[in-house]
């Protein structure tokens, strides 16, 4: 219990601490435009969420308390992500609040459209402009034309239901059919009307392509890309919000492996009296860490190729085979090749990063080998010999669940993650577990 123990205080003392590590804010450089024209720079902070913000925070300096700012106290903010720069617009703007759910859908294809005043993402900017919401209310997906100072048109797309009298088959063969009443899922595709009325006056935003188009951003970035340059692909956009992707970072990990097992045996009770000691062996390996752009680059996918080795012992004692044997200790070596495969969290605010993972390894045996010594006593009275045989047959995959802590500052990472297994044994009756405690030092190469 006391393995188990060190691993959840150290996760504990985390958590406990996570609250303040948590409230160190990421306040980025910025700016805000009031309704007057006139622009404020300071630091904003901002979370990069699936849902658009209600608000934002803004101070001229790190001395200043700051103020909250909602989309009807200002025309806009800027701030930056990486290299990218982030624009969001204060729009009044009749959003479309129709239900989404299959449940709710309405049997009416007019939209629920109620006046708001919201922040919006600007995705292409140039002669019109399209923004992108995602609504606090419904998590439903606007997409925004600019049509003036403040103001902009929520493209219309939703489905509703209507009734239809058809005919219907009653069996496999088709030869019966009858008539019912029954409803239909229909899609009112109001958005392509909109976008005809904005971009007709474009020769290559024709009457086909609105009519085929499909109602995503990629679709819609691409059309308002090329209404912006309207056959001048020389010509470049005011501003093109370009997605950031999934990062991948690589880099390598060292350290120590401190491993011991547990064998148990209701046949034999001698193996289940052996007692391994834990035992310290080198890891090395390399890192592939998948984060996601999409949470403040706090949550990731963490995969690891590491190499270990152990060398456990028992330790010494005198526990009887039969009547003339007695077995003294036991001895097991493997050398593994371990890929783990985690889901990480790091506190992503502070520039050094506390993170928490879990996840599962799967270990491979390069070399293996096991045996215990016993002692053959004399019933002549001979001096008692001693020999070594081999204690169980070994697997050579093993399964396992882990759960860790560390700290990441910069390029340099540490980490103690706890790893419990299945054990190597194939033997009729032996079971077997195996515990180890990594401690790794990680350095980022890219």
């Amino acid at each position: 219990m006391k393995k188990h123990a060190i691993v959840t205080a150290a996760i504990l003392a985390l958590l406990f601490l996570a609250p303040g590590i948590q409230a160190q804010q990421k306040w980025n450089p910025g700016y805000i435009v009031k309704h007057s024209g006139d622009t404020l720079k300071g630091l904003i902070y901002y979370r990069h969420q699936h849902k658009s913000p209600l608000f934002i925070r803004f101070k001229i300096d790190n001395a200043d308390t700051g103020r909250v700012y909602k989309p009807i106290d200002i025309a806009s903010f800027g701030t930056k992500e990486g290299k990218q720069d982030i624009y969001y617009g204060s729009f009044i703007v009749d959003m479309d609040y129709t239900p989404t759910n299959l449940a709710q859908l309405k049997t009416s294809p007019e939209p629920d459209l109620i006046k708001d005043t919201v922040f919006a993402q600007l995705l292409i900017g140039d002669v019109k402009s399209l923004y992108f919401n995602e609504d606090c209310k419904m998590s439903k997906k606007h997409y925004l034309v600019e049509t003036g100072p403040g103001k902009a048109k929520d493209l219309v797309n939703n489905s509703y239901y209507t009734n239809e009298n058809r005919d219907y088959y009653t069996n496999e063969n088709r030869d019966y059919y009858t008539n019912e009443n029954r409803d239909f899922n229909t899609h009112n595709e109001e958005y392509k009307k909109q976008l005809w009325t904005y971009m007709s006056d474009c020769k290559i935003v024709t009457i086909n392509r609105i009519n085929e188009l499909g109602f995503s951003e990629k679709k819609l970035k691409r059309l308002f890309e090329d209404y912006g340059q309207c056959g001048n692909p020389e010509k470049p956009l005011k501003y093109k919000l370009v997605n950031e992707k999934i990062k991948g970072q690589f880099g390598v990990v060292a350290g120590t492996s401190i491993s011991s097992l547990k064998l148990s045996n209701s046949y034999i009770p001698f193996i289940s009296q052996f007692h391994f000691k834990f035992s310290p062996g080198p890891a090395a390996g390399i890192f592939l860490n998948l984060v996601s752009p999409h949470t403040d680059h706090a949550w990731s996918f963490y995969n690891e190729l590491i190499f270990t080795q152990y060398d456990v012992k028992s330790n010494p004692g005198n526990y009887f085979i039969d009547i003339l044997r007695k077995a003294q200790e036991a001895e097991i070596k493997a050398t593994y090749l371990k890929l783990f495969t985690t889901i990480r969290y790091q506190f992503p605010y502070a520039s050094y990063k506390p993170f928490l993972e879990l996840g599962i390894g799967n270990g491979f045996s390069i070399s293996n080998s096991n045996n215990y010594t016993y002692e053959t006593s004399s019933l002549s009275g001979l001096p008692p010999t001693f020999s070594k045989a081999q204690l169980l047959d070994f697997r050579s995959y093993e399964q396992s669940f882990c759960i860790g802590t560390g700290l990441n500052y910069h390029k340099f990472g540490a980490e103690l993650r706890f790893e419990n297994g299945n054990g190597m044994s194939t033997s009729n009756g032996i079971k077997s577990s195996t515990y180890y405690f990594h401690f790794l030092l990680s350095y980022k190469i890219k």
